[in-house]
């Protein structure tokens, strides 16, 4: 985790508030060997590395395709007839009824086709808005999620609604990001809406 420290903030190693709290502290400097090391290896704050381990392992902490730099997808939500019928039936009855998105990455490592995940980056109650009636996502009320994307691996969001207490799949949907036939292109800094029909 990386975290803001205060402006005076001084080191004091041994110090166990210090100890308790930090394990790494590296300016904003790209000579800073601490601060290489991490974005190098794992933060990637801007989205450039190519390395599918490092997307992978990212994708799964939902940790990167939410800074402006990099490339990602916005995606929304809406439900067929049947689908839209079921959640609103099972959500009555007081049933918990979850939606989970999930992202699996297609890479070509040393001439073989590898695909890691899927791996999740969010799941939601889902709910009836009272303002409108329409299927929300809790603690998201305006339906949008954003997954990052690939400029060289193929990137899945697989999509579901679950009921919990049956553990029961109620309808599902799949959108694959293949950049080398995606138009547009995607690039570092672009971003795309997708709409997702859930369907039963």
């Amino acid at each position: 985790m990386t975290k803001w420290l205060n402006a005076d903030y001084k080191k004091r190693t041994g110090n166990a508030a210090f100890d308790n709290e930090v394990d790494i502290v590296a300016s904003l400097d790209l000579n800073d060997a601490s601060f290489n090391f991490l974005t190098c290896n794992f933060l990637d704050p801007d989205g450039r590395s190519p390395d599918s381990n490092r997307l992978a392992v990212l994708t799964a902490l939902g940790g990167i395709g939410k800074t402006a730099p990099s490339a990602t997808a916005n995606l929304s939500f809406t439900y067929d007839a049947l689908c839209d019928s079921e959640i609103r039936t099972r959500i009555s009855s007081a049933t918990p009824v979850k939606i989970y998105i999930q992202v699996s990455i297609t890479t070509n490592e040393e001439g073989s086709i590898i695909t890691k995940g899927p791996f999740e980056i969010e799941n939601y109650l889902l709910g009836i808005s009272i303002e409108t009636s329409a299927i929300i996502l809790t603690g998201n009320p305006g339906g949008v999620v954003t997954i990052p994307l690939s400029t060289l691996n193929t990137i899945t969001a697989h999509v579901y609604v679950k009921d919990e207490s049956s553990d029961t799949i109620i309808c599902t949907a799949e959108q694959i990001f293949n950049p080398s036939v995606t138009v547009p292109a995607i690039t570092y800094g672009s971003f795309r809406n997708v709409v997702l029909m859930l369907s039963m």
